[in-house]
């Protein structure tokens, strides 16, 4: 048996996804609905459908990707730092011109550098990979 790709999971997820909402669009209340059950109208929790930019097409520009998110149903996208400031700009761009919101950043350093690391020099490097997040 040969291992899953990316593709085989976005399928069996989108598949998932789109049963689950024919059901709950039948049957029962939207998901927002049931995580708010019993909470105060001013402590709801809002729920938005995201996605992480590199799980979208990387040979699509930030522009298009963007697209693709909100043309797919993805409210919120989570970016990654990146120490170019041009490709920071075209990601806030891409954002902005597709009416996507970036809800996260991830620190890319943290995988070379973990910030649990025992090491203070292997500590402050991932904390310099949070210098380049974009706003």
């Amino acid at each position: 048996m040969s291992e899953p790709t990316r593709r085989d999971f976005l399928k069996c997820s989108a598949g998932a996804a789109f049963g689950m909402h024919l059901g709950a669009a039948k049957k029962h209340a939207p998901a927002a609905a049931v995580l708010n059950a019993g909470l105060p109208a001013s402590t709801a929790l809002a729920v938005n459908k995201g996605i992480v930019v590199n799980m979208l097409p990387v040979k699509m520009s930030y522009a298009d990707r963007f697209k693709l998110a909100r043309d797919a149903g993805f409210e919120v996208v989570q970016a990654l730092t990146t120490p170019d400031e041009r490709v920071a700009e075209e990601i806030q761009k891409a954002a902005a011109s597709s009416g996507v919101h970036i809800d996260s950043v991830m620190n890319m350093a943290h995988w070379d550098y973990p910030l649990s690391s025992s090491d203070p020099a292997v500590v402050d490097k991932s904390m310099d990979g949070n210098a380049h997040v974009f706003s």
